[in-house]
């Protein structure tokens, strides 16, 4: 059975009780007891920042998932305590901290093995000093 709006249920506010008159059989009664409105979203999606942790050579690690990184990028703390390989980047280029002066080399790569629960997946990486946590993932993963 098919029920159509009447004007009244329209302009009916948060608790108001709304009639609408049958088409056939018992009448209908319509109470608002929610009101959700829609509000607008606070960040693209692209730009949200995902926190967990997962297992990197059977060591736990952090992990951030930032679809606004173009960069995947491995603590140099962790490659160095887990003792992974390093490769030479292909393309080696220099990151601008705060400071005027204060710029980073990036010149090496490594490949990151890793699992979150049950999945598991390599990453390569480039190696900075990060402090915020042991492997930043960007987009291209």
């Amino acid at each position: 059975m098919e029920v159509e709006e009447d004007e009244e249920e329209d302009s009916a506010e948060e608790g108001e009780t709304s009639y609408l008159p049958p088409k056939e059989g018992e009448m209908l009664i319509i109470r608002r007891v929610l009101h959700a409105t829609e509000a607008p979203p606070k960040a693209n999606q692209g730009e949200q920042i995902f926190h967990s942790r997962c297992k990197v050579a059977n060591k736990t690690c952090n992990l951030i998932i930032y679809g606004g990184s173009c960069t995947n990028i491995a603590s140099a703390e962790m490659v160095s305590k887990l003792n992974l390989a390093t490769i030479s980047h292909p393309r080696p280029y220099t990151l601008q901290w705060h400071k005027k002066y204060n710029e980073v080399i990036v010149s090496k790569q490594t490949l990151v093995p890793f699992s979150i629960g049950e999945y598991q997946d390599e990453v390569l990486c480039d190696v900075l000093p990060i402090d915020g946590c042991h492997l930043l993932l960007g987009r291209p993963w």
